[in-house]
């Protein structure tokens, strides 16, 4: 998996935590690839309304899982994603305790 830009740019740690939580993490392929796929896609959407590691916060994330265009399936996946993702950066300190605290 390449890491996303939102991820790469987050610098050395962000990378490292990313890639120990996909793959010490998520033991079984199907998921790994589903998550990865998701948290791959939000970066990329991220990026494009220039978005930064620092300042992804709680309504942004919101406001992407609200303007999905996918099966209540599908959204469920990807909030499971990023709530795993986004937990595991907290608690490596990648990301501040309180999401959207600067």
């Amino acid at each position: 998996m390449a890491l996303p830009a939102l991820i790469a740019e987050a610098g050395e740690r962000a990378a490292r935590m990313t890639l120990e939580f996909f793959t010490a993490r998520i033991p079984n392929a199907h998921t790994r690839n589903a998550y990865g796929r998701a948290v791959s896609a939000t970066c990329e959407r991220c990026q494009g309304h220039h978005v930064t590691r620092q300042s992804l916060d709680s309504p942004t994330v919101s406001a992407y899982l609200g303007g999905l265009q996918a099966s209540a399936a599908s959204a469920k996946l990807i909030a499971s994603a990023l709530r795993h993702w986004l937990d595991f950066l907290t608690q490596r300190g990648v990301l501040p305790h309180v999401l959207g605290q600067r």
